[in-house]
């Protein structure tokens, strides 16, 4: 199989929807440091939508404990119609069962960074 169509993650907009805490600086340094482009943080809905906006991302990463009015799947529905080059949201989740809707792409908490830019990685060859 040859590399033609293939996509790297390097350079790839990403917006990170959670809450902020001691955790969210390790992860963006990371996500950095793999080669990826954090254009923003959110830690609401609102907010997600008002950042892509701005900047639209390739691939949104949203925490499934996201808090306020607007819940995950509403996020990423609302971002999806916002932004219709958007290629995936991955949904970042302690359990599978709280993926809103079908199951779509998501990653299990603890991951390490090298299984979340592989998940990016998947996500933008599919």
């Amino acid at each position: 199989m040859g590399t033609e169509g293939y996509r790297s993650v390097s350079g790839t907009k990403v917006l990170l929807v959670q809450e902020i805490g001691t955790l969210t600086g390790e992860l963006l340094n990371k996500l950095r440091a793999a080669g990826l482009s954090v254009t923003g943080v959110a830690e609401s809905g609102s907010e997600a939508l008002r950042l892509a906006g701005i900047n639209p991302p390739d691939v949104v990463l949203i925490d499934t404990y996201l808090k306020g009015p607007m819940g995950p799947g509403d996020v990423a529905s609302a971002l999806t119609v916002q932004n219709p080059s958007l290629v995936a949201v991955i949904y970042l989740t302690f359990r599978e069962s709280d993926v809103p809707g079908k199951p779509q792409h998501f990653i299990l908490k603890p991951f390490s960074i090298t299984e979340l830019v592989r998940k990016i990685e998947q996500v933008l060859n599919m």
